[in-house]
């Protein structure tokens, strides 16, 4: 894994860095378990392209809603 920071080392220690990268790994499973719950929904609902489906549901068409 690779982080880049703005702080000079003094400010922002290795062993500090590293406490901050695994506080975001949660999120980053959390997020991860989300995305494969979409697929297999997605995959439930019948869509042969998977990329596909996702690249159209990701779409912010607002039009809608007026």
């Amino acid at each position: 894994m690779y982080a880049i920071s703005s702080l000079p080392m003094t400010d922002a220690p290795p062993e500090q860095l590293a406490g901050w990268l695994r506080g975001h790994w949660p999120e980053s499973q959390v997020m991860a378990s989300l995305r494969d719950t979409a697929i297999s929904l997605l995959r439930v609902a019948g869509a042969d392209n998977v990329a596909a489906a996702l690249r159209h549901h990701a779409r912010d068409d607002r039009s809608h809603y007026y």
